[in-house]
């Protein structure tokens, strides 16, 4: 993989309670399960905040992702204030990825898929969060097709030891505090990503340039 500047995990309960201090310098960056469908406190990933908290105080950078089982605009709207319930008070360093995969959604049609995902993005991003899309190759090739995915980052999941999604996806323009440049995030094993960006040190500049928004979550967390 040519293009690996950083690798990344992902992370969720089923990986138990993390030593984070051990993964210090063994991992770029980790993309943390919220949890699943709407918004219920039994839906929530009972590590998240550990796993949050983990990465804070070892400084590494990360995304969280939500996995929706939404059928509706209404219960994608849900979602995202499930998202927004859990980010509160936290800046992640990636963005907030909607995680479109559940068989059952499939069979709803493109263009419904893309109002829910339309509909979750407006609530994440007028939160003042990055959105971002995750998908394995095959949904984002027969599903998720129309061009508004291409001006979003993508997560793309493809178990291979290359990359074949031939799709376009595009590079997110930095700002005063959002300084990496994500071209897209690519999956190739249940735990490991690769990420390419324009500059090997901006991923860091973010991280630390987030430190005093997060500290809030420090405090939630202590």
């Amino acid at each position: 993989m040519a293009d690996i500047l950083y690798r990344g995990i992902d992370v969720s309960y089923a990986n138990g309670r993390i030593d984070w201090a051990l993964m210090k310098g063994k991992t770029d960056f980790a993309i943390i399960r919220l949890g699943f469908g709407g918004d219920y406190t039994s839906q929530d990933d009972v590590q998240f905040m550990n796993n949050v908290r983990g990465c804070i105080d070892n400084n590494i950078p990360f995304g969280v992702y939500l996995y929706s089982y939404a059928t509706t605009v209404a219960k994608a709207e849900n979602e995202a204030q499930h998202a927004l319930r859990l980010l509160r008070g936290i800046v992640p360093d990636l963005p907030v990825f909607y995680d479109l995969e559940e068989s059952r959604i499939s069979s709803l049609g493109r263009e419904k898929i893309l109002a829910m995902a339309k509909a979750f993005c407006e609530k994440i991003e007028n939160a003042g969060y990055v959105y971002g899309t995750y998908a394995n190759k095959n949904w984002f090739t027969d599903y998720l097709v129309d061009e508004w995915y291409d001006t979003k980052v993508k997560w793309i999941a493809q178990y291979y030891s290359s990359v074949t999604y031939n799709g376009r996806y595009v590079q997110l323009t930095a700002s005063a505090v959002i300084l990496t440049l994500i071209t897209a995030i690519f999956q190739y094993s249940e735990a490991m990503w690769t990420m390419t960006v324009k500059s090997p040190l901006q991923m860091q500049e973010r991280c630390f340039a987030h430190r005093q928004k997060l500290k809030h979550c420090r405090d939630r967390t202590s």
